[in-house]
């Protein structure tokens, strides 16, 4: 199957993850992209170890305008695969046109979010998976990438305990 991942669509997740990155302060950063067959575009590590998993994604969308965000239900149910798999988190990091916000997605999302037969509306020639079956995250799912440093509290030991 081909895959229609672009230049600016890496460049475009490459920018998006390192202000995340960002966000989160010192000891964190971003997996180089991992092989297509994960299907997951990226691991958000901690001092090189991993602590959730990343879909990132930039849409021509409003994000004020919104009522929810389609993405492929493929794509969510691996990443709840790892969330399982690993107990780290699955993060998706949503560019829309005026700014940038996250989801933590859950185990149960399957059971809570509309499942559907979607996609582009005008799909490519040759890219069946321009049409097929999609999850709607609604936009209030969404939170500030600003409050993203919450999902991963720091452990503080005050060095005058350590005996």
């Amino acid at each position: 199957m081909p895959i229609f991942e672009t230049d600016q669509d890496r460049s475009n997740e490459q920018r998006i993850g390192n202000y995340f990155v960002k966000c989160l302060g010192n000891n964190y950063s971003i997996s180089p992209k991992l092989n297509y067959k994960d299907i997951i575009d990226r691991a958000l590590l901690r001092n090189n170890q991993l602590v959730a998993w990343l879909e990132i994604k930039h849409r021509n969308q409003n994000y004020y305008t919104s009522q929810g965000l389609e993405i492929s239900l493929h794509k969510i149910k691996i990443g709840i695969d790892y969330l399982k798999a690993t107990k780290n988190p699955f993060i998706l990091i949503i560019e829309f046109e005026n700014l940038i916000k996250y989801a933590n997605i859950k185990e149960n999302a399957l059971q809570i979010f509309n499942t559907y037969f979607g996609g582009r509306k005008n799909p490519r020639p040759n890219a069946p998976n321009d049409r097929e079956m999609v999850v709607e995250i609604p936009i209030d799912e969404f939170q500030e990438v600003r409050n993203a440093k919450y999902l991963f509290p720091e452990v503080y030991v005050n060095p005058s305990h350590i005996i």
